[in-house]
């Protein structure tokens, strides 16, 4: 068996000043929560988490999300994304996501993936981001969430 060269999956060193809250600063629990170590074959030559995987990770827990709130198929019409801080090998990636609103022609919602060394509890975020969905019938076409309650969370992810 040949060695396996480049990071160890030993101490994992957040770019943290210091340890930040656990996941939510929405002040109620998310209703999605997803997690996964961070392997080297999701992450690019220094070592951290790729953007795209990043991204994936995010938009995945939003989905969930808008097609729960919506109960229906629901695409992306628009995202912003921040990245706060890298995400190393061995970290565990954890995404969040809630609905901020809801209108008679969208779903907006918001996710946070945060990075926890395992080994000494250490949390940062790592990434935010925003997506409104648009929820689509059987034909692809655009139609009501229903239900509508503006702003039905507090806050911005």
């Amino acid at each position: 068996m040949t060695p396996m060269h480049g990071p160890s999956f030993g101490v994992v060193e957040l770019p943290c000043p210091r340890s930040q809250p656990a996941p939510s600063d929405w002040g109620e629990e998310p209703q999605v929560l997803a997690s996964r170590v961070v392997f080297p074959s999701n992450t690019n030559h220094h070592a951290t988490l790729f953007a795209g995987e990043t991204f994936s990770m995010l938009v995945s827990a939003a989905l969930v999300v808008a097609a729960r709130r919506a109960r229906a198929s629901v695409v992306v019409a628009r995202s912003q994304i921040e990245f706060t801080a890298p995400v190393k090998v061995g970290a565990l990636a954890e995404t969040t996501a809630r609905v901020l609103s809801v209108n008679s022609r969208s779903i907006e919602v918001g996710a946070h993936l945060w990075a926890e060394d395992l080994e000494t509890s250490a949390r940062c975020l790592a990434a935010r981001a925003t997506f409104v969905f648009v929820v689509v019938d059987h034909d692809g076409r655009p139609r009501s969430p229903g239900n509508e309650q503006a702003g039905t969370a507090g806050g911005e992810p």
